[in-house]
């Protein structure tokens, strides 16, 4: 599936971005949302 790659691409692009402009909330979302697409993903198997 390419459009995970995409997503998850997307999500470590903004975290790095946030945390090289001192957005380090951003960061975190960004870091958040991606831990729990993984874990929704490979753990559940629901996506």
């Amino acid at each position: 599936m390419i459009i995970e790659y995409i997503i998850v691409a997307l999500l470590i692009i903004i975290a790095i971005f946030a945390v090289l402009r001192n957005l380090i909330h951003w960061a975190v979302i960004a870091l958040v949302i991606l831990v729990i697409y993984l874990i929704l993903k490979y753990w559940t198997g629901i996506i």
